[in-house]
Order: C-alpha cells, then sequence, then structure tokens
C-alpha cells in the first residue's frame, strides 16, 4: 500500500509555508498513531531522573488530538519514567522519519492517568495481547538472575482472557503529553527547513523559522 504522506512530502507544499508545515507534521503524527510501519509510530520518550540525569527510550505513539496538541502513550504505572514524570511533567518526544527525512521535536508535559475513568475507557478498548504485558509480577527494570517476560506461567505462553488481563488494569498507566513546542526539521540537498510552532496557555499559536 502506498504511504498517503508521499505526495504531499514529494511536493514539498510546505517547503516555504509556515502553515502547510504545522499541517505536514500533524499529517505524519496522525498517521503514526495508527500504522505500526510509520518510524514515527515508535518516537524517543525523554525525561528527567529523580536523580537529575537525562532518561529516554522508545515509546509507542497510540494516539493523537491535534485539537489539544497532545500524544498518547501508554505504560506501565510501576515504569521509572512514571516516577521521573510525576516528579517532573516536562519532557521531549523526538520523532524521525529517514524517508522523508523529517525530524519533530517536541517540547511537552505529561499528565498520567492510572485507575481513573480515562485509564478505564482506554484499558476497554486495549486488546487482550496487550494487557498481557501489564501482568508482569515485578515493575520493568527489575534484576532477574535468568532471562525472564516477568509473565506469570500461566500465560506466558498465551493471550489471557478477560478475566484473567484484568489485574493488569491497576498497573496500567495513560500519559497524556501536552505539546507546548514543536520544531520541525526538514533535510533537504537544496536547503534544510526549520521552525517552531509554540502554544501558550490560552492555546494561541506563534509561528516561527529557525536557521536550519
Amino acid at each position: 500500500m502506498s504511504d498517503p504522506n508521499n505526495s504531499v512530502l514529494q511536493d514539498e507544499c510546505f517547503y516555504d509555508d509556515l502553515q502547510q508545515t504545522l499541517e505536514t507534521a500533524w499529517m505524519l503524527l496522525s498517521q503514526a498513531a495508527t500504522d505500526r510501519h510509520s518510524p514515527m509510530h515508535t518516537p524517543v520518550l525523554a525525561s528527567i531522573s529523580t536523580d537529575g540525569k537525562a532518561s529516554a527510550r522508545t515509546a509507542v505513539l497510540r494516539h493523537v488530538d491535534r485539537q489539544n496538541h497532545q500524544l498518547r502513550i501508554h505504560t506501565d504505572m510501576r515504569s521509572p519514567k512514571v516516577a521521573q514524570l510525576l516528579d517532573r511533567s516536562q519532557c521531549q518526544v523526538i520523532a524521525y522519519h529517514p524517508s522523508h527525512k523529517v525530524q519533530l521535536r517536541m517540547e511537552a508535559n505529561a499528565r498520567i492517568h492510572n485507575a481513573d475513568p480515562t485509564a478505564r475507557s482506554i484499558w476497554n478498548d486495549t486488546p487482550l495481547s496487550s494487557r498481557r504485558c501489564y501482568l508482569a509480577e515485578h515493575p520493568p527494570g527489575t534484576p532477574s538472575p535468568v532471562p525472564t517476560s516477568g509473565l506469570p506461567e500461566a500465560v506466558a505462553g498465551r493471550v489471557p482472557d478477560a478475566s484473567e488481563s484484568e489485574p493488569g488494569f491497576s498497573k496500567f498507566a495513560v500519559l497524556l503529553i501536552t505539546i507546548d513546542t514543536l520544531e520541525w526539521l526538514y533535510l533537504a540537498a537544496r536547503g534544510h527547513r526549520r521552525a517552531r510552532f509554540s502554544w501558550t496557555a490560552d492555546n494561541d499559536l506563534k509561528s516561527e523559522w529557525l536557521t536550519p
């Protein structure tokens, strides 16, 4: 299947147009949330550890809410990144599409939902195969003397049914990441293009070109 974004990127209608640049950024992100083959489906989420060090990892982009300039990522409530974001909500998300030569770097704030109506609604729509990840007996990163998936033996080799998956709900966390600033970088032989889009607390947008 052809990439619906190819024509837009090939035409470079965004090259000298800030509005089209932002439109293209949202288009790439929205597609990435639903297309697991998109390189932007797995962006890097960076936060600050509780001891002040940079901490980055690959995450899976689950949903994009353009109106609220928000990304959604799922994780284990016991993971270090949750503790980091509870301590300091500021984070960065970086996505790169090598075929289109586009990098998106987003400064954001994360809000965590766990065992609340938002988490429940999303959990109810989560496939059982994905719910199984949250049945791990120990928190992510726990040392083990042997190679392990961390899953209980009863479900290690199969997909649990709905009732078996339910204990995982308490460990299921939804990260709602609100973008404050989005930086676009497009690599082109005739000259790169870089732009920054910033939203105020009142949702006013400031758009500007930057030197690449």
